[in-house]
């Protein structure tokens, strides 16, 4: 229980021993009034450090990450420098990363981001509000059952992704929070994207399916020079003045079936006239 100071409008408690058993805590937070009704409430992540490993540098042959070692702690660049190198990240595993910091993957190499249901991978900027990213050039991209605050996806020189059951956000690159230049097949299912700029496929192959891409300045979706299927998806609630939903440039085209498109301040999805072959069906534009 808390109580209110009037003078400074503050709450304060002194009675009150909140316990984290986690590594990372989900708090909710509420205020409510003298009947038990809600009147405001919010969210918070605690991540409690124990102990910590500092991770930076190559690293050749199959390396893996887990959280025995607790919290890992990325303080220079991450690399995976050669053809049959991977990095695994298992499940239960937290890994925070210093402002600007990222894993780059080269060709032939392969990052397996192994979350599961029960023990989450948690990936966070370490000082709570910095950028952070993961780079793949020509390799394999897996993750599963992972939370991500502050990350940006980006791929290139024909790398894939395969993302499943999981939340990236909170990264607004203009170049998007997935971006996909000449990569191969990205696919998306069960994922929320929110609090970004746009998603950029471009020369690129992307699926999606079963998602949630919300809270956007610039666009959802966008296709230029490339395909999209996308299908039982929602995309809604832009943030700034003339974002759109979907939109398919330069030759992108592709499928939008069984969708959700509201709240968009632009248009909810626009063919440009230099678009290519685009077709809307089942789906639902409020």
């Amino acid at each position: 229980m808390t109580s209110m100071q009037n003078t400074y409008g503050r709450w304060s408690t002194t009675n009150m021993t909140i316990l984290l058993p986690n590594t990372v805590n989900m708090i909710s937070i509420e205020t409510r009034d003298s009947y038990g009704n809600t009147l405001i409430s919010t969210n918070m992540t605690i991540v409690v450090r124990t102990n910590s490993t500092a991770r930076g540098g190559a690293y050749a042959g199959a390396t893996v990450w887990d959280k025995s070692g607790g919290i890992i702690y990325v303080t220079s660049d991450v690399s995976i420098p050669n053809p049959g190198d991977s990095l695994t990240i298992m499940p239960g595993t937290t890994v925070m990363f210093d402002a600007g910091k990222k894993i780059s993957v080269a060709a032939g190499g392969t990052l397996n981001v192994l979350g599961s249901t029960n023990d989450p991978v948690y990936m966070f900027p370490s000082n709570g509000v910095s950028a952070w990213s993961i780079e793949m050039t020509g390799a394999a991209g897996t993750i599963t059952n992972s939370s991500m605050v502050g990350g940006r996806m980006v791929l290139t020189g024909g790398a894939t992704l395969s993302m499943t059951d999981s939340q990236l956000g909170g990264n607004t690159d203009a170049g998007g929070i997935i971006s996909a230049t000449g990569a191969g097949l990205v696919t998306i299912r069960r994922c929320i994207i929110s609090g970004f700029a746009k998603t950029a496929f471009s020369g690129t192959f992307a699926q999606i399916e079963e998602s949630l891409f919300r809270n956007m300045s610039a666009c959802g979706l966008e296709f230029s020079s490339a395909t999209g299927t996308i299908s039982r998806t929602s995309i809604t609630n832009s943030t700034a003045s003339g974002a759109e939903g979907i939109r398919f440039i330069a030759g992108g085209g592709g499928v939008v079936t069984n969708c959700l498109v509201g709240k968009i301040t632009g248009s909810g999805v626009r063919a440009a006239s230099d678009a290519g072959n685009a077709v809307i069906c089942h789906s639902l534009l409020y």
